[in-house]
Formats: structure tokens, C-alpha cells, sequence
């Protein structure tokens, strides 16, 4: 078995940062409950729990073979989809019908999250600026 790849600590800490905040936002909307409850404490304190583990776990998993699927957008996305799921079934009961499927679809959830944040932000975001500016010059008039 090859080493761990070398990661510095401040890709550490980016990846601990994404690992958290995409399984919190993901279990947030996958918690089941009206809007009211979204904004009870005891709604986020399951949902920062959930991804505080799911950051930690994520981190730990820097230091392992399993490193090397961070870079790859789609590796990525697998391994955070299961630590959440595994994440989310650890914080909370299931409030869905069968065995853990909450949890399951919290981390489809906060898979998919990762795909999205790595085709908007990569490269500082060149997609979201390439459109904020298409927006601000349609939005101006044809002189100026």
C-alpha cells in the first residue's frame, strides 16, 4: 500500500471548512419539518453536529490513502457523501421510513453540494464571476 499523498495544513483546513459547512447545509434541508423548525437552536445544533463530525472525519481521512481522491471532483464527492451519511446517522435518529434513509439522503445531498461548489468555485470561482459580469453588462445601458 502507497503512502498517504503529502497535504499541507492549509489544504487542511479548507477541507476541514468545506467538509462542515456542506453536510450542515445538506442536513438542514433534508431535516424533515416546516420552515419554523429550520431556524429552532435544536435544529442547528444537529445539523452543526453533523457536520463538525463530518469535518473531523474528513480531515482524519487526510492523513490516509483515501487523501488521494480529494482532488478529483467525483472522488471527492463520494467520500464526503458517505462521511456524511455516516456523520448524520451518528448525531441523530432517523426521522424517515426505513433504516438510516435520512442519512442516506442527507449525504446524496451533501454530495451533490460538493460538485457544485467544485464546478462554481474552482479556480476562485471563475464561473460565478464570468457570470456576475455577463449580468452587470446586460443590466447597463447600451451608451455608457
Amino acid at each position: 500500500m502507497q503512502p498517504a499523498p503529502s497535504i499541507g495544513w492549509r489544504l487542511r483546513v479548507k477541507l476541514f471548512v468545506e467538509r462542515f459547512w456542506q453536510p450542515t447545509s445538506a442536513c438542514m434541508m433534508c431535516m424533515p419539518g416546516s420552515l419554523a423548525n429550520a431556524w429552532s437552536a435544536v435544529h442547528w445544533t444537529i445539523a452543526l453536529r453533523t457536520g463538525l463530525v463530518t469535518g473531523v472525519v474528513a480531515l482524519l481521512l487526510s492523513f490516509t490513502p483515501v487523501a488521494r481522491l480529494y482532488p478529483n471532483r467525483y472522488g471527492n464527492a463520494l467520500v464526503v457523501g458517505a462521511i456524511t451519511a455516516l456523520g448524520d446517522a451518528y448525531s441523530h435518529p432517523n426521522h424517515y421510513g426505513f433504516f438510516h434513509a435520512e442519512a442516506l439522503l442527507t449525504g446524496a445531498v451533501s454530495a451533490a453540494l460538493a460538485v457544485v461548489a467544485s464546478f462554481l468555485l474552482e479556480e476562485r470561482g471563475r464561473r460565478v464571476r464570468a457570470f456576475w459580469s455577463s449580468l452587470r453588462s446586460r443590466s447597463r445601458p447600451a451608451g455608457e
